[in-house]
């Protein structure tokens, strides 16, 4: 009797027939999961809130279980109350992002203005009003202007 080799091997897992205490997060990844398995995964998943792995493993379980998640209100509460601390501290830092920009391009306009002020004055002191028009309406000939005079 001749052995037929698959072009690709496959192997298979029956999560359910997994040991619950070894592999609790693969065994997870179904989606017919009881409440008290919901329950203990949120309480596991709680000790390593933080880890990258574990939110994506954790946010996989949560959408293949919505319904059952929803169906018990305390789950919806514990979920809310697990992920509020996360979902603070992504808006925190989305403000001080916010925060630190507009500060960035108000620190821009305020050298762009000074720059500017200071090139005004010395060719208005030089009498050079017509440079002074041109570099108002011309960037690339203000930038000539603004090495020509030494405006840092």
């Amino acid at each position: 009797m001749t052995e037929e080799k698959n072009p690709i091997p496959i192997q298979l897992l029956v999560t359910k027939e997994l040991s619950p205490d070894e592999n609790l997060w693969l065994r997870s990844l179904r989606t017919e999961l009881r409440l008290d398995e919901i329950d203990h995964i949120i309480n596991e998943y709680e000790k390593n809130k933080h880890s990258r792995r574990y939110q994506s493993v954790m946010d996989a379980i949560t959408r293949g279980n919505w319904e059952k998640m929803e169906e018990e209100k305390k789950m919806c509460d514990a979920l809310r109350e697990l992920f509020a601390e996360e979902f603070e501290a992504v808006e925190k830092e989305k403000q001080e992002a916010i925060k630190a920009a507009e500060e960035a391009a108000e620190e821009e306009i305020t050298r762009a203005e000074t720059r500017f002020a200071i090139l005004t004055q010395r060719l208005l002191e030089a009498g050079k009003n017509d440079q002074l028009l041109e570099a108002a309406k011309d960037k690339a000939y203000r930038e000539k202007l603004y090495k020509e005079y030494e405006v840092l």
